[in-house]
């Protein structure tokens, strides 16, 4: 009983003090999360110089259905930028991260919040729980291991409960109203081609 005592105490004072960092964290989240009216590009300069846009949002593909980001290459095709930095699109909370694979990052954006997945990551520099600014370098381009060329997969996601999108079909999001969920990311990026 003693042992089941003081494990129970344990417990709790873990519980309190986990709720404490989580208010903690909700506060500084609240003083530096302004809207965003305006994103950086995620690689490169902030317009994206040397990249162009592989796969646009909703193209379809015959097996998977609607591609529900975008994904951004280097102009050097192929694995040329395996490897380059991926930066924070703006000021967010780092929702999670898998070191060699991906991370999300919650931002405010039209009053909301939207999540946006940086995907086929090589190298992962931040954890759950970062606060990240604009910029700031989050993680670098891979190519999920070799199962495909080296690219940024981009999605910024309405509904933040939602883990990430990929495809409409391959993660059971009805056609057509998968890409209601999602914001096209493209037209919120600053991206030089379209200058």
């Amino acid at each position: 009983m003693k042992h089941f005592l003081i494990i129970l105490l344990f417990g709790c004072l873990s519980i309190k003090t986990y709720s404490q960092n989580v208010s903690e964290q909700l506060k500084r989240l609240k003083l530096i999360m302004l809207p965003e009216t305006t994103f950086r590009f995620p690689v490169g300069d902030s317009v994206g110089n040397g990249y162009y846009i592989a796969k646009g949002f909703q193209e379809e593909h015959s097996y998977f259905g609607k591609h529900l980001g975008i994904d951004i290459s280097g102009i050097g095709k192929g694995n040329s930028d395996l490897g380059d930095t991926i930066y924070s699109i703006g000021y967010g909370l780092v929702a999670f991260a898998y070191p060699d694979e991906y991370l999300a990052v919650y931002y405010k954006y039209n009053g909301e919040f939207l999540k946006t997945v940086y995907y086929h990551c090589d190298t992962v520099f931040c954890k759950a729980g970062e606060l990240v600014p604009k910029g700031y370098p989050i993680a670098t381009i891979g190519n999920s291991k070799g199962a495909y060329l080296a690219h940024l997969h981009l999605e910024m996601i309405k509904d933040t409960s939602i883990y990430f999108g990929g495809y409409g079909d391959s993660h059971d999001y009805s056609e057509p109203d998968a890409p209601l969920l999602f914001y096209d990311p493209e037209p919120l990026l600053p991206f030089h081609e379209k200058q």
